[in-house]
C-alpha cells in the first residue's frame, strides 16, 4: 500500500505564456509603479543612467542630421528618413536601458497617486536633466571633434549649424508649444511601448510617433541640447565657415531650452500622465475606497 508520503510530488503548473498586449489599465498601472522606482533610483545610478540616455538621444539626433545633409536625398525622403533616424536614439535608450527627461515626465502618474511627493519628483527630474545635458553635450563634443562635421563636403556641420541657429531664433511662445506636442508624442510613444511583452514590440511600437516629432519639427530639450552644443562647437571650431552662425550664441540657446522644457513637462506631464491617471488611476482609487 502507497502512504501520502509516498506518493510522486505533482508537478508545478506551467507559466501561462501570453503574446498578448497589455491594456491600457495595466499600463496605466505598470506606468504608475515605474514612476516610484525611477524617482527612488541611487543618485548615482540615476545619474549614470541619464549621461547614458542623453548620449543615446543624442545619437539619434547625430543620425538624423547626417540624413538631413545628404545630398542624394530629395527633402521629403530626408525629413522621413531623418525622423525615423531621431527615433532610434529613443529606441535604444528604452531596450539598452537608460533615463531620459522627457520620458520621465511621465512619473506625474505616481505623483498623482500620491505615491511620490513633490520635492523627490523634481530632484529626480533635476538629475536626469542635468545628466541628459552631460550626455548629450558630451557627445556633440566628441562628434565635432572626430571630424563628422566635414561629412557630405561640409554638408553635415552646414545642417547641424542650421538647425541649431534656427531653434535659437524661435520665439518663446513657439519654442514652449512646439515643445508641447514633441513630450505629447514621446510620451505617447513610451506609453504604447509599455504594452508590449517583446523587445520587437517594444522597438517597432513607438517608432512613428516619435518619427512624428522629428518629421513634423517638434521639440524635445534633450535633442535640443544635442542639436545647440553641435552648432555651437562647429562654429567654435572653425569660425567664419558657417554664415548662420553669427545667429546662434549661448544665450539664444538657453532661452530656447528653457521654452522646451517648460512646454515638454506640461506636454507629457499633464496631456499624458495627468489625463491617463484621470481617466484610468483615479477610477481605481475610488472603486477601492471603502467610504
Amino acid at each position: 500500500m502507497i502512504t501520502s508520503d509516498e506518493r510522486p510530488a505533482t508537478a508545478p503548473p506551467a507559466p501561462t505564456i501570453t503574446l498578448d498586449a497589455y491594456s491600457p489599465e495595466q499600463i496605466a498601472e505598470r506606468v504608475e509603479r515605474q514612476g516610484v522606482y525611477k524617482s527612488r533610483l541611487p543618485p548615482f545610478t540615476m545619474t549614470m543612467l541619464a549621461i547614458v540616455g542623453g548620449g543615446f538621444i543624442g545619437l539619434g539626433a547625430m543620425f538624423q542630421i547626417a540624413v538631413l545633409a545628404d545630398p542624394d536625398l530629395n527633402a521629403g525622403w530626408s525629413r522621413m528618413i531623418g525622423g525615423v533616424a531621431f527615433a532610434t536614439g529613443y529606441l535604444i535608450a528604452m531596450t539598452a536601458g537608460a533615463e531620459v527627461f522627457t520620458s520621465n515626465n511621465l512619473t506625474v502618474m505616481s505623483w498623482a497617486a500620491r505615491k511620490l511627493s513633490t520635492m523627490r519628483l523634481l530632484q529626480s527630474w533635476l538629475v536626469v536633466l542635468l545628466g541628459n545635458a552631460v550626455g548629450a553635450g558630451g557627445l556633440a563634443l566628441v562628434i565635432v571633434l572626430s571630424g563628422h562635421m566635414a561629412m557630405h563636403e561640409g554638408a553635415v556641420g552646414r545642417v547641424a549649424v542650421q538647425i541649431a541657429a534656427a531653434k535659437g531664433s524661435e520665439s518663446f511662445l513657439y519654442a514652449f508649444f512646439g515643445g508641447i506636442i514633441g513630450n505629447l508624442l514621446i510620451c505617447v510613444a513610451v506609453w504604447i511601448a509599455m504594452a508590449g511583452r517583446s523587445v520587437t514590440d517594444k522597438f517597432f511600437a513607438p517608432l512613428l510617433p516619435i518619427a512624428a516629432l522629428s518629421i513634423g519639427g517638434f521639440e524635445h530639450c534633450v535633442g535640443n541640447i544635442y542639436y545647440m552644443c553641435s552648432g555651437l562647437l562647429t562654429v567654435a571650431v572653425q569660425p567664419g565657415l558657417y554664415p548662420d552662425g553669427s545667429a546662434l550664441d549661448t544665450w539664444r540657446a538657453m532661452h530656447n531650452l528653457f521654452a522646451v522644457t517648460c512646454g515638454n513637462i506640461f506636454g507629457g506631464g499633464v496631456m499624458v500622465a495627468l489625463v491617463y491617471h484621470v481617466i484610468y488611476r483615479r477610477l481605481v482609487e475610488q472603486w477601492s475606497d471603502p467610504s
